[in-house]
């Protein structure tokens, strides 16, 4: 069997396929977001490009569509700086963003080694990543960017973390609301799209596009839940989206908007009962399960009404 010919993989530089930054690189970019999330490991979608923050423009926000999470990616045609890795800083608190791409032709070992140690001390849903633009070539074929993820949050080690604060956290309290939980999850296995639970004293679902949430609760004498802003939200923003709608929402689920009882929350409700009482279990989890539904089919209304 004769093997066809082989030609080497080389590096051209990568001003031969975009010769400025802002009028080639990011556009290009902004419009091939799939190629980039091929690298990080999860789908990007474009929300905006030049986004506007605090008198600055962030180069790409972006989201993942799978949870809604805010993306920043910041891009440069040149190597990284002590510029690009403060306004990385800048523009991520100014989105609120969870999820942090760094884009340079190259990394110095400091920014590499800022990067590594922000994924270290920050929330686990916090992610920060450098990669690098390449542009290759096979023979005389066509430029192909490439990126090459050389820095991103340890999964293994942050679940390895969690999983020991867990086991630590393993007294009366945290045992009752796990085994609530537990059952709550039994009775309702859709439940498991919501973050929280495990041995906390709530969870939370997204709704309204990723503006809002649902966040129910279990306490010493009650259950309950209520609506808060979300990392992409502020509590004016949802009460704007919220306060036009406030006959129909007290029509379909019988509570006030609010904000109530605390600012900042909206639409609280609550069902006295204790969740450690075996008798209650069922009753306290039913009616929580029926609310959050309720909440989401008719906030997840109004947002569509919204556009």
């Amino acid at each position: 069997m004769t093997l066809p010919k082989f030609e080497r993989l080389k590096d051209v530089n990568v001003r031969d396929a975009f010769s400025h930054e802002a009028l080639n690189f990011t556009p290009w970019l902004a419009e091939n977001l799939d190629r980039l999330g091929e690298a990080v490991g999860f789908d990007l979608e474009l929300v905006q490009r030049e986004a506007a923050v605090e008198g600055y423009s962030a180069d790409i926000h972006a989201r993942c569509p799978e949870d809604g999470t805010v993306v920043l990616v910041e891009n440069q045609l040149a190597g990284s700086d002590h510029s690009h890795l403060g306004q990385i800083l800048t523009y991520a608190a100014g989105l609120k963003a969870e999820r942090i791409i760094w884009v340079a032709t190259a990394f110095r070992d400091e920014h590499l080694a800022a990067i590594g140690w922000l994924n270290d001390h920050t929330p686990p849903e916090i992610e920060f990543y450098a990669v690098r633009l390449r542009v290759v070539q096979i023979g005389s074929s066509p430029l192909a960017p490439y990126f090459e993820v050389i820095e991103q949050p340890n999964i293994w080690e942050r679940e390895t973390q969690e999983s020991a604060r867990v086991a630590r956290a393993s007294g009366p309290i945290a045992i009752n609301r796990q085994k609530f939980w537990s059952e709550y999850a039994a009775m309702y296995p859709d439940s498991d799209r919501d973050a929280g639970g495990g041995k906390g004293s709530n969870c939370w679902r997204r709704v309204m596009n990723g503006r809002a949430a649902i966040s129910y609760y279990i306490s010493k004498d009650r259950v309950g839940l209520f609506v808060r802003s979300t990392r992409e939200s502020t509590a004016e923003e949802v009460d704007k989206l919220l306060s036009p709608h406030a006959e129909s929402l007290k029509k379909k689920l019988g509570v006030e908007v609010g904000p109530w009882p605390n600012e900042g929350t909206f639409l609280a409700a609550s069902l006295e009962g204790v969740y450690t009482d075996e008798k209650s279990i069922k009753r306290l989890a039913k009616w929580l399960h029926e609310r959050v539904d309720a909440y989401e089919s008719a906030l997840n209304r109004v947002a569509e009404d919204e556009t």
